[in-house]
């Protein structure tokens, strides 16, 4: 009962400050509670895809085949499973409540610094299927792909890091998520190689603001986590189905 009226107070608070393009109530960087997500390991200028990159440990080449697109659609399937398989007990655990009471209380909120408002994602929903065929080779729904992956993998890295400082210890669905975003983010890129799409710089981690990064309370903390893990399964959802239908 208290898990459920703390959701609801706080999804009031949530609804608020998102209508109202004001963050929530939110700490300095430098205070000791929120200074684990800004150490020398987690430079703002920086990321674990860019510091990847630029190690030259994954470089891939053009090779003409298409195994790489079939890597790309069974992780983003596994991904989806892994989202199913945990979603409710993750709900109940943290909330108190079903995964679809939680979608349809905290349905108004968003985070545009994850998945923008005009994406694809949401324009796509009202296209016809031989539209979304068309898509599926557009250079731009890559590149979009590869932008919203990062952010998810950003945004994900924040909610793992409060997790551990905070708990001392990480839900075994966003350790599995992880490490399947980590591999769909090589074979957006892979891709995009193959493609001789020109791609852009690889996306730090000043991207995700500090109204998402550095929250005072738990409850705060655990509804950013749900909406993250929503657009997570959205994007995750989206871009499989667009894919099988190629």
């Amino acid at each position: 009962m208290y898990a459920k009226t703390t959701v609801v107070a706080f999804q009031l608070v949530l609804i608020f400050c998102f209508s109202h393009s004001s963050p929530l109530p939110v700490l300095d960087s430098h205070s000791s509670i929120c200074s684990h997500q800004f150490t020398a390991d987690l430079s703002m200028q920086s990321s674990a895809w860019k510091v990847l990159l630029e190690s030259g440990r994954f470089s891939p080449v053009k090779d003409n085949t298409n195994h790489h697109m079939k890597r790309l659609r069974h992780k983003l399937a596994e991904l989806v499973a892994i989202i199913d398989f945990h979603k409710e007990k993750y709900a109940q655990d943290v909330f108190g409540d079903s995964f679809t009471q939680l979608d349809k209380e905290l349905g108004d909120l968003h985070y545009k610094e994850i998945v923008p408002l005009d994406s694809q994602m949401y324009i796509s929903e009202n296209s016809n299927v031989d539209d979304q065929i068309d898509q599926v080779s557009s250079e731009s729904h890559f590149l979009e792909a590869y932008s919203i992956f990062q952010r998810l993998s950003l945004s994900m890295e924040v909610v793992v890091t409060d997790l551990q400082h905070h708990q001392h210890s990480t839900n075994r669905m966003w350790r599995a998520s992880t490490r399947t975003v980590s591999n769909i983010l090589r074979s957006i890129y892979t891709e995009l190689v193959m493609k001789g799409i020109d791609i852009p710089a690889a996306l730090t981690r000043d991207v995700i603001p500090q109204g998402m990064r550095c929250l005072p309370f738990s409850a705060y903390r655990d509804t950013r986590d749900f909406i993250i893990l929503r657009h997570l399964m959205q994007a995750a959802q989206f871009y499989s189905q667009l894919l099988h239908l190629a």
